[in-house]
């Protein structure tokens, strides 16, 4: 595989979902997962073995995932105290392109 963008050695990243449309047409999202992943942090993941939440918990810092219950279950994150994550998340467009 190519090695992209080489002289990138971090990103962010926010995960959303797309849960309803909601009475007015609009797209309702949940907030799922936010991190900081640096590149050298997949060099010796074994993507073979590891499952999509393990190689998510030990490759991000800062990491914030929503779970819920023993089984750890999938749930929104709570921004009530993430300001700068919630103006993102208000300000993704998710409108789907019209046909030409």
């Amino acid at each position: 595989m190519e090695n992209l963008a080489p002289g990138l050695t971090a990103a962010r990243a926010v995960v959303l979902r797309a849960d309803r449309v909601d009475a007015y047409g609009r797209t309702q999202l949940s907030r799922m997962l936010a991190g900081r992943f640096e590149r050298r942090s997949f060099d010796r993941v074994r993507w073979d073995a590891a499952n999509a939440a393990t190689a998510v918990n030990d490759t991000a810092d800062n990491v914030m995932i929503g779970q819920k219950g023993a089984a750890k279950e999938p749930h929104p994150l709570d921004l009530r105290f993430e300001p700068e994550l919630q103006a993102l998340v208000n300000a993704a467009d998710v409108t789907e392109p019209t046909a030409r």
